[in-house]
């Protein structure tokens, strides 16, 4: 089981049209103090395949506690390898 903290800062770039032609946005920590903080919570289950290797999934539940809304779930495969 694993916890820990995460600090964002996000760049984001968009491209929108009207009736006056084409324009190129883009938002920043700088111009537009995008940032954010939040908590993982993670479990990691693993199999012995061999005698020096594991392999296992790895999960993390995100949430974002500036904005208060759950953000990512991630499911990651892992390989281990023991000396």
């Amino acid at each position: 089981m694993s916890t820990g903290l995460f600090y964002l800062r996000k760049s984001q770039q968009a491209v929108y049209a009207s009736i006056f032609g084409l324009g190129l946005e883009e938002r920043n920590f700088k111009n537009s103090r995008l940032e954010e903080g939040g908590a993982f919570l993670g479990l990691q289950y693993q199999a012995k395949i061999d005698n020096h290797f594991y392999l296992g999934i790895r999960s993390r539940v995100y949430y974002v506690i500036s904005a208060n809304y759950f953000e990512a779930v991630s499911l990651t495969p892992t390989l281990t390898y023991v000396f």
